[in-house]
């Protein structure tokens, strides 16, 4: 594991005199914290014990084990409460974790994995090509959790057996999505050759406030200070910046949102977050580069709207290959809710 990454505590087993089974459909309003969503079903029950539940594993959303209390839930979802909880917090949020993670491709050279919105890629150290720091995280990374997943795999097809899976590239933490890892030396390297020379083929999908009517390209150079503290662009270069190329395509807008995807021309840090903001339409659910105005009369998206849709590259076997990933359900369940609300 790498040398950064801080233990986790055991928690003592909840009493079971303080919860008792309880499921629920979330009604009709405005999306509220599945915490908040607990104590209007039991007054007088405190945060401090709707904590405990959930960092204990007896707290499920549609089905899924949650652990985040500021989790948003809307009309529709299920809450479920069991006595049964999974232990400790390092099991319960290992198993939630685990149960996100999709792989939809496997052979000897790659691993393609779709990863959930809330996850750390890698645990890195602060750099210049950083996308997320651990920092105080107690959450395992997506490149500790794809090893058991992988050799689970190859234990059922020994046929695949092959190296363990080695990080190549990383999208945000609270982005979903589709990355590649590599599992031979051949492969690694072709890809980090591909990724720096900006051949691969990478699409996002990405909910923004305001009305995009046609295709554009933003070309800039990112900064790590703006000047606020926070990353920034340049339309000229400075020292130590980055040029990054964004195409956008609007592909459906209603009311004061557009839809649309993002092709990266080149990989730097929350460059589309940023080309965004800087193009006067803020990422809905960025609370980074986000702007207050951009949720005036808008039901909030459940976490940040943006999800990495698709990747194409040149496979080690010589056939240049494509993989897609589906809107996660949180954000499809959103976006379905805002065609309603728009249509009346």
């Amino acid at each position: 594991m790498p040398s950064n990454s801080k233990s986790l505590q055991s928690i003592p087993p909840t009493p079971t005199h303080e919860l008792k089974p309880l499921r629920f459909t979330i009604d009709a309003g405005p999306a509220i914290t599945v915490a908040a969503a607990i104590r209007e079903q039991l007054p007088g029950t405190s945060w401090s014990v709707v904590r405990r539940w959930l960092t204990q594993g007896h707290v499920y959303v549609n089905d899924q084990i949650v652990n985040d209390e500021a989790l948003r839930v809307l009309h529709g979802d299920n809450i479920e409460l069991k006595t049964q909880g999974t232990g400790s917090r390092k099991a319960a949020t290992q198993r939630t974790q685990l149960s996100g993670i999709k792989i939809i491709h496997i052979d000897e050279h790659i691993v393609i994995v779709e990863k959930p919105a809330g996850m750390v890629t890698q645990a890195i150290a602060n750099s210049e090509e950083e996308f997320d720091v651990l920092e105080a995280s107690n959450t395992p990374t997506l490149e500790e959790l794809i090893i058991p997943l992988v050799k689970k795999i190859v234990a059922a097809h020994p046929e695949l057996k092959s190296g363990a899976p080695r990080q190549v590239h990383r999208i945000d933490k609270d982005t979903s999505g589709i990355l590649v890892f590599a599992r031979t030396g051949k492969a690694y390297d072709s890809l980090k050759l591909q990724f720096f020379e900006h051949t691969i083929d990478r699409e996002y999908l990405a909910v923004v406030a305001g009305r995009i009517q046609r295709n554009e390209t933003i070309r800039s150079y990112l900064i790590r200070d703006r000047g606020d503290g926070k990353r920034g662009s340049s339309a000229r270069p400075q020292a130590h910046s980055k040029l990054a190329i964004t195409h956008f395509e609007p592909i459906e807008s209603f009311s004061r949102i557009t839809i649309i995807r993002c092709h990266l021309e080149t990989g730097r840090t929350h460059q589309i977050r940023i080309h965004l903001a800087d193009s006067g339409h803020p990422l809905l659910g960025d609370p980074i580069y986000g702007s207050e105005y951009a949720y005036s009369g808008i039901l909030p998206p459940p976490r940040l709207a943006l999800h990495a849709r698709s990747l194409g590259f040149l496979h080690p076997n010589g056939k240049r290959v494509y993989f897609e990933s589906d809107l996660p359900e949180d954000l499809s369940k959103w976006l379905d809710r805002l065609r309603k609300s728009h249509s009346r």
